[in-house]
């Protein structure tokens, strides 16, 4: 099947707002990424104790509260551009495409739910610890460290869902013959990267505690963003 006649089966209104859709999650990504409080340019988003963490967030908690919302709607806008661009690869190639569409469809309301505890649950418990009386110092403690741990243990998973699904997006690109291949190999090369990463613990197990999360992240980002712009504007291959 050519990318044309692929691209035939999808109504240009409905390309055009998965497009938007997956151009908009992606800059959201990007934005909510950057805004994201941290020790330092570069540097961890984990602090290393209670206390920091809490300094973190407060001492930035519109920031906070701002990167956390962006990221929140990055990820239904990107599910949207994913659902969209499914509805043309399933024709061309049902192999790779539900399977991606799936752990998409995974990993999107895991992103909300960590969204919502890191962003809004944190910094309601980080106010409450640093404001508390010696007495309810270590309730507070524990209850912004059981509800950090929460948010960040999830993260694995929901990653780890993001990139394979990424990963066969791209292998399905290539079997629907829809837009360029070196492209589509550039997504399967990025998922690849991401599930064995993660197998052999170069990424460790939160991912974003490891330096070399940043560069790929990006990277993948930036695919995404490119697919979204190739799906708006509706090329040949």
């Amino acid at each position: 099947m050519t990318s044309q006649t692929a691209d035939s089966n999808l109504v240009p209104s409905a390309r055009k707002l998965g497009g938007a859709s997956l151009i908009f999650g992606a800059i959201l990504l990007l934005a909510g990424n950057i805004l994201h409080p941290r020790e330092s340019f570069g540097g961890s988003i984990l602090p290393g104790s209670t206390e920091g963490l809490a300094r973190l967030i407060v001492n930035n908690v519109n920031a906070y509260y701002a990167s956390h919302l962006m990221l929140m709607l990055a990820f239904p806008l990107m599910f949207l551009g994913f659902l969209t661009l499914y509805k043309t690869l399933s024709r061309g190639d049902p192999f790779y495409a539900m399977p991606a569409l799936l752990l998409f469809g995974l990993a999107t309301p895991l992103f909300t739910l960590i969204m919502l505890i890191d962003g809004f649950i944190d910094p309601f418990l980080a106010q409450k610890y640093l404001a508390a009386v010696v007495e309810e110092k270590l309730l507070s403690a524990m209850l912004l460290e059981f509800s950090s741990l929460l948010a960040i243990s999830l993260v694995a998973p929901a990653f780890f869902a993001f990139w394979a699904g990424g990963g066969l997006l791209g292998a399905s690109l290539i079997k629907a013959n829809l837009y360029n291949r070196g492209f589509a190999w550039i997504g399967v090369v990025l998922g690849l990267i991401g599930v064995l990463g993660y197998v052999s613990g170069i990424f460790g197990p939160y991912w974003v505690s490891r330096p070399i999360f940043v560069p790929y992240a990006v990277a993948f980002t930036l695919w995404l963003l490119v697919l979204g712009i190739l799906l708006y504007r509706h090329p040949p291959a």
